[in-house]
């Protein structure tokens, strides 16, 4: 049995989905259609196909920032959940750290930050705007979920990085923990 499907290559790197993405989007697409026939799943399928987008430019924002510092990545996969970029090598220095796991955050805020200008600029336009509207939401949620200063999140891959620099490697691990572990824990 598979885990993934390779969908196409960016930057020369694979670009994948697990199978579980198929399975939730035909699930959600075959319900939408049994609702409100083809143009139901044609609209199901279109919005995740926008979701992923913006989950793979926040990827490949990590994935560009590592390879300008040396880094290759193997391959980035899509899930339900969100998006991996898997990284070849270390990345060394805190610094370089804290630049990769900010990459994605930033791609997510700008990228919000461009659909809310889209979508005040249609104002009166409902499609537009509604469309630019959900763009903007999915962004701002991508980045702010991923701020979060927990593992495996970039807010904490960023606090790692950030207390490395100041403590080091083992303080660093202990401070991730505990700042992860409390977030959740409430």
């Amino acid at each position: 049995m598979f885990s993934t499907v390779t969908l196409f290559r960016m930057f020369g790197i694979p670009v994948k989905a697990h199978w579980s993405l198929l399975v939730v989007l035909g699930l959600l697409a075959s319900f939408a259609w049994s609702k409100d026939g083809l143009a139901g799943a044609v609209a199901v399928v279109l919005i995740g196909a926008a979701i992923a987008a913006s989950v793979l430019a926040h990827e490949m924002g990590h994935v560009l920032t590592a390879r300008a510092y040396g880094a290759e990545t193997r391959s980035v996969v899509l899930s339900p959940l969100g998006g991996v970029a898997f990284i070849e090598r270390s990345l060394g220095s805190p610094s370089v750290k804290a630049a990769v796991a900010a990459a994605g955050p930033a791609v997510s805020f700008a990228l919000w930050a461009g659909f809310a200008a889209m979508e005040w600029l249609s104002s009166g336009q409902e499609a537009l705007e509604a469309g630019f509207g959900f763009m903007a939401y999915v962004n701002f949620m991508l980045f702010a979920f991923n701020m979060l200063p927990a593992y495996p999140m970039d807010g904490g891959r960023l606090l790692h990085a950030l207390v490395e620099s100041w403590k080091g490697t083992v303080s660093a691990r202990d401070v991730s923990v505990a700042v992860g572990t409390s977030i959740f824990a409430a």
